[in-house]
């Protein structure tokens, strides 16, 4: 069940937004009441240090593993808690390590947080949000400014292990890698084509699945500027949330992933405003939901994940579908419904 739900989430963290951009004043956040692991930068977990559950205790970011100190449950008091303890920072300022402390003698304000469907998660007081600045096991965790890099990124789930997927868009092309390992472009979808795979990170990257050191990344913060690739480094370039109107948007800009001109040709992909056409329409080819597909399906996950009960429509029930192909792609049935939610037609969006 909980790998299961890694698959969701991470579709998720890059498939669905509410309402946009999550300021930490928003108000709408997520409760994850079950033991779970929180999963960020480079699909390492947050980590109490050596296990020790005594007070005062660092978080860092480690491999993952089942045991109870990467386990966190995530509270309807906002609280935040493994091993009996409550997650706080060791101070309000930016920089400030974050670290575990008996739930009842820390401050009130300072073990509350919010944790929002974009995969911010905010500490209440400071209005500071969970960063891991550095990368690769033993990084220390703390809360700083938030800027939407992917290194203030977090989900929910088993491990850290990414959905590889194709990504289809303008005229059921396959965004492609170029030879060059730098340029992104549209190509004929080809199923053995390795370039045209991409791994989804719950730190809300997007990577050449041949090469997951290379991150999709804006190349600045215009319109027009191209997206390429670029060595993971956790920036706000390189965090994107797939929103429900099919575009691919990157939370730092407010612009999303564009075919330049409408035109393939050009072999260029670049950062726009929204304008609501083809060339900014994309499909998940494996991923859990219907993102620029369908909008008549009145399916819902079986379970509250990201809070997304109310416009996440999708097949439940263990099935991964291919809104492309209709066809089940993990194992278990679909629920009742279902079928009437996807269309008998080859795709449709994109």
């Amino acid at each position: 069940m909980e790998k299961k739900m890694m698959t969701i989430v991470l579709c998720l963290v890059l498939a669905a937004s509410l309402v946009g951009i999550h300021h930490v004043s928003a108000a709408h956040t997520i409760v994850f009441s079950r033991s779970t692991h929180i999963v960020g930068r480079d699909g390492l977990c947050l980590d109490v240090i050596g296990g020790y559950n005594d007070n005062h205790i660092p978080t860092q970011l480690w491999t993952c593993n089942p045991q109870n100190h990467q386990l966190w449950t995530i509270q309807t008091d906002g609280t935040i808690r493994s091993m009996g303890k409550c997650l706080v920072p060791n101070g309000r300022s930016p920089g400030s390590y974050t670290m575990i402390d008996d739930c009842n003698d820390a401050n009130p304000d300072d073990k509350t947080w919010k944790l929002y469907p974009d995969g911010t998660l905010a500490h209440v007081r400071s209005g500071l949000v969970l960063t891991a600045q550095a990368t690769g096991p033993h990084t220390i965790t703390t809360i700083e400014t938030n800027t939407y890099a992917a290194m203030q990124s977090w989900t929910t789930g088993d491990d850290g292990t990414p959905i590889v997927t194709t990504i289809v868009g303008l005229r059921r092309m396959c965004l492609q890698a170029q030879n060059d390992n730098v340029h992104v472009s549209m190509n004929s979808c080809m199923k053995n084509n390795r370039q045209q795979y991409w791994a989804l990170y719950g730190d809300g990257t997007i990577r050449a699945n041949f090469n997951t050191s290379l991150c999709m990344s804006g190349t600045g913060k215009g319109s027009n500027d191209a997206i390429v690739l670029a060595k993971c480094e956790g920036s706000p370039q390189q965090r994107w949330l797939a929103k429900e109107d099919g575009t691919i948007l990157n939370l730092n800009t407010n612009l999303v992933m564009d075919v330049k001109g409408s035109d393939p040709n050009l072999r260029q992909i670049i950062l726009f405003g929204r304008t609501g056409n083809p060339n900014q329409q994309w499909i998940w080819e494996r991923c859990c939901l219907f993102v620029g597909c369908h909008r008549q399906g009145d399916v819902l996950w079986e379970e509250v994940v990201w809070g997304l009960r109310s416009t996440c429509w999708a097949a439940v029930g263990g099935g991964c579908w291919s809104c492309r192909r209709k066809r089940k792609w993990t194992e278990g049935s679909p629920p009742s419904g279902a079928a009437a939610a996807l269309s008998p037609e080859e795709g449709g969006g994109g």
